[in-house]
């Protein structure tokens, strides 16, 4: 699965790249810092809804609280 998702990366920009050249846009910094903050807030809330889903921040909450009490003590 990682492997599917790093070639799915590496073909994504490239392809994005790509639409731009034949739109006849020019491509700036603004413009690749733009795409790159965009695709990761939605990587971002795409795991972020996997794990509420599947209730992984009730583990995460508990270990933080698990860990507290013992420093705690």
């Amino acid at each position: 699965m990682t492997l599917g998702t790093a070639a799915l990366y590496g073909f994504v920009l490239p392809v994005v790249e790509l639409t731009y050249k034949k739109a006849k846009q020019t491509i700036t910094y603004t413009l690749v810092v733009e795409i790159q903050m965009v695709m990761s807030f939605f990587a971002t809330a795409f795991c972020a809804a996997g794990m509420f889903v599947h209730k992984d921040f009730q583990a995460s909450l508990y270990g933080i609280h698990a860990r507290t009490r013992t420093h705690n003590n």
